[in-house]
């Protein structure tokens, strides 16, 4: 549900600027899990041609717009709590004037995208043809 509601938002976000095609959240998540396919498909093409035989140099293929790329690949990592293993490594038991009581949580950097960048170049029709 949460989910959902993070796409209309994205949706509604869109479809507040003027000069725009109306655009539902599935058309735009669909547009969205479009360019992340292109991306692994180019990815992985890349990667062949960079592990193949036969001689000469590796020539990269073609290259995407870097805030695209930035905002393709990067990684959103988290933790969650109480995953320990038998072969988990546990940081050392905090001392007493340490205590998780007073300490704040760790802070976690979320990536976060203007509207107007993917307005101008996700959604505007250059990639979601």
């Amino acid at each position: 549900m949460a989910k959902k509601k993070a796409w209309q938002d994205i949706a509604d976000g869109f479809n507040s600027y003027a000069d725009v095609t109306h655009r539902s959240a599935p058309q735009l998540k669909k547009c969205w899990e479009n360019e992340k396919a292109r991306r692994k498909k180019l990815l992985a093409t890349e990667s062949r041609r960079r592990m193949a035989t036969g001689g000469g140099p590796f020539t990269p293929g073609e290259s995407t717009d870097p805030e695209l790329e930035a905002i393709l690949c990067t990684p959103i990592a988290y933790t969650v709590e109480g995953t320990e293993d038998c072969d988990t490594v546990l940081p050392p038991t905090p001392r007493p004037e340490e205590s998780s009581a007073t300490q704040s949580p760790p802070e976690v950097a979320i990536p976060t995208f203007s509207g107007e960048y993917l307005h101008k170049n996700m959604f505007s029709g250059l990639f979601c043809k």
